[in-house]
């Protein structure tokens, strides 16, 4: 069943409609998109420079219990994943393809703040592990875990593991370790 009430609110499956259009009911699905054509679509549009957002809670409350939201200009905007609090993001996906996990302005492709990453895979032979590679196999060129202790680690970068390509076949080269520990914003 079907109300408008009179300040204009839509009801679908309750007669006091909370929001401009509130859907209720006891089915497991409440709202489907179908397009027999090409894949179904939803739009959320917000203001200018504002974006939209899908916010997760139970039944009666006010409070978020998670969230996806998208923010800021199109040419800078961010699409962010966060849990109840809604204030800081768990994930965010800049529009420069940088990720951040628990960073709110990540600064590469992959960001992680607050915390350490595990890579871990049970069974025999080969475990987790992280790879790390130069997509070009050329004399000179390197592949390398850096370290340092700022927020700023590009620029702070006091410690690494390198390695660095000898040959143009088969991924031949060297191991380095290197450390500067000059009291100055140098790599």
């Amino acid at each position: 069943h079907m109300v408008v009430d009179s300040s204009g609110k839509v009801g679908i499956g309750t007669t006091s409609p909370s929001h401009p259009l509130s859907v209720e009911g006891t089915n497991a699905e409440l709202f489907n998109v179908t397009n027999t054509s090409t894949h179904g679509r939803m739009s959320l549009t917000g203001a200018a420079n504002t974006g939209g957002d899908l916010i997760f809670r139970e039944a009666g409350s006010t409070t978020a219990q998670f969230g996806i939201y998208s923010s800021g200009a199109q040419a800078s905007s961010t699409l962010g994943i966060y849990p109840s609090d809604g204030a800081t993001a768990a994930l965010l996906v800049k529009q420069n393809g940088n990720v951040g996990i628990g960073a709110t302005s990540p600064q590469q492709k992959l960001h992680v703040q607050g915390g350490g990453a595990r890579v871990e895979d049970f069974g025999t032979g080969l475990g987790g592990f992280i790879s790390v590679g130069n997509n070009t196999e050329a004399a000179g060129n390197y592949s390398a875990y850096f370290f340092g202790n700022t927020s700023s680690d590009t620029g702070y970068m006091k410690g690494g593991i390198i390695y660095e390509t000898l040959s143009t076949t088969h991924g031949r080269g060297d191991m380095h370790f290197v450390q500067n520990s000059v009291a100055n914003s140098a790599n």
